[in-house]
């Protein structure tokens, strides 16, 4: 018996629906690499911004720069000679050098010296003044966009923060002014916002323990982004950072105070974050104990001859002091 053939009619398919389809394709494509490719935009348009430090070997020549090359002979010779430089002795007939120094012998510190090491041969930071600066602004904007990613949960308005935020004039130009110290101490001020809002999310959330694993693990996090923004040894910015998130906390208390709402979550990640503040001060407390022991000989650290023996000259001397931490300026006629 002869089988029969069943005849399939072919399927004709709508050629608007085939380009529907690629379409769809390549959108779930770039959405599945969304994050990767606005990183990369930060990343470019940062080295684009200053290609000609990056590819063309040249370099900012303000004063604080070139001041800061004095150094570079001194540094070498301590190196070889495996000495730690507490001392400079070329400036005011010696003065101390331990918080200034350009490069980091404290192997102790173990989570820095890591860090520092790594980045430093990343960006070859021995003989170039230039790109380990340059990258910091990178992960100042790519924190950014983490952050306002998190917080907005729109990646192209994430975006946008992290590119405005990182050329804003006034942060932009630290580097050009030999500002380098504020660029770090500020690198990484968003990525601890990003710390501290994941620990007050997860503290709100009832089902969750206070000491569950992601709460340690932020906790950790959080406490290594401030001891390397501490590891900057830039007190001043140090500072604002500090007083910005106190006032950032202070003002999410007394707006859940008016909407009636719990406060337990912020009450919570603001004692996590006083822990993480000390373990980053721990870490790094042989360099602000030295500071702080030799600020009362700065020029800084309290007025002049001068002022000592005259009330009002004090008391002028005071308040420059204050206006110069604050960074105003003042005229004294």
């Amino acid at each position: 018996m002869a089988k029969q053939i069943s005849k399939q009619k072919p399927v004709l398919k709508n050629p608007s629906s085939l380009s529907g389809s690629r379409i769809a394709d390549s959108n779930s494509t770039f959405f599945k690499y969304e994050n990767f490719i606005y990183i990369g935009i930060i990343l470019l348009s940062v080295l684009i911004f200053f290609k000609e430090g990056v590819f063309s070997g040249k370099v900012f020549a303000t004063g604080d720069i070139l001041a800061s090359d004095s150094f570079r002979t001194f540094l070498d010779d301590a190196k070889k000679s495996g000495v730690f430089p507490l001392w400079v002795p070329y400036i005011f007939m010696g003065m101390p050098n331990f918080p200034i120094i350009s490069y980091n012998p404290r192997s102790y510190d173990f989570f820095y010296f890591i860090w520092d090491s790594v980045y430093g041969a990343i960006t070859n930071s021995s003989t170039n003044g230039v790109l380990p600066v340059i990258l910091y602004y990178a992960i100042f904007g790519i924190g950014f966009y983490l952050y306002s990613n998190y917080k907005f949960k729109n990646k192209l308005i994430a975006l946008y923060c992290a590119l405005t935020a990182t050329f804003a004039t006034d942060f932009i130009q630290r580097i050009v002014v030999g500002h380098n110290t504020k660029v770090l101490a500020l690198a990484f001020f968003p990525l601890i916002l990003l710390f501290l809002d994941k620990l007050i999310d997860s503290f709100d959330d009832k089902s969750k323990s206070v000491f569950s694993f992601q709460n340690l693990i932020n906790l950790a996090l959080l406490a290594l982004m401030l001891h390397i923004q501490l590891n900057s040894n830039h007190i001043q910015m140090i500072f604002y950072a500090y007083l910005m998130l106190g006032i950032y906390l202070l003002y999410l208390i007394i707006y859940r105070v008016v909407k009636k709402t719990q406060i337990s979550g912020i009450i919570k990640s603001g004692i996590f974050f006083v822990i993480a503040a000390l373990l980053a001060v721990a870490m790094n407390a042989d360099v602000m104990m030295t500071m702080k022991e030799y600020n009362k000989y700065s020029m800084r650290g309290e007025p002049g001859i001068e002022a000592k023996i005259d009330k009002k000259l004090r008391t002028i001397s005071r308040l420059i002091i204050s206006m110069r931490r604050t960074g105003l300026s003042v005229r004294v006629k």
